[in-house]
């Protein structure tokens, strides 16, 4: 929580992804979507269509990760989630994209309410306090492992990886028989800052 972000979107190349780029996506063991794919177009409405014909097999995973300064309509975007609820699985969603997303209402409250409109589990974030786990039988909690950190580029992508694990990553030989914490693999390979990569300062 209390965070801000500056996006320099014009002229870049992901709100541009149309349906003939993603073709080739036929049924996936694991579809992640979420952040400013639901919010910018063309890709919005692509990611919409994309999730619109995924067998029922593929599980859907959304990652909310609301961006309020870069979403122009916010009601577009609420619009969007809602129609897409129906054919999400799991969901990872903030305290604060919950209250972006049902502003005056208690996380707790919204996230419930979204299982009982499709996805089987959200996930409910707060910074450094415990992971509420919310189903259609309750909620609990699951502390987090104190940890150093370095830097907190791709701490999404490594929940989700870790979140669908017994989903798609032990789907191979080289992987099915690892430890949860080797699962995520490869999500950065360095950050160059003025020359040093960033934190290793070399």
């Amino acid at each position: 929580g209390d965070v801000s972000y500056r996006f320099y979107l014009v002229g870049t190349s992901a709100p541009g992804l149309g349906m003939d780029a993603v073709e080739a996506i036929v049924s996936p063991a694991v579809l992640h979507i979420g952040t400013l794919g639901l919010v910018l177009e063309p890709i919005g409405s692509t990611v919409e269509a994309v999730v619109g014909r995924m067998p029922p097999e593929t599980l859907v995973m959304a990652d909310l990760n609301a961006r309020p300064s870069a979403t122009r309509d916010r009601a577009a975007w609420v619009a969007r989630i809602e129609r897409l609820l129906g054919r999400m699985d799991v969901v990872k969603a903030s305290v604060d994209d919950l209250r972006f997303f049902r502003p005056g209402e208690e996380p707790i409250h919204a996230a419930t309410a979204m299982v009982e409109n499709g996805p089987s589990v959200v996930l409910l974030t707060d910074g450094p306090q415990p992971v509420r786990i919310v189903t259609a039988r309750g909620s609990q909690t699951v502390e987090p492992p104190r940890v150093e950190v370095v830097d907190t580029v791709g701490a999404g992508e490594g929940e989700t990886v870790l979140i669908v694990q017994g989903s798609s990553a032990r789907f191979t030989e080289d992987t099915k028989k690892l430890p949860i914490d080797c699962a995520i693999v490869g999500i950065i390979d360095h950050v160059q800052v003025g020359g040093k990569n960033v934190p290793f300062g070399k």
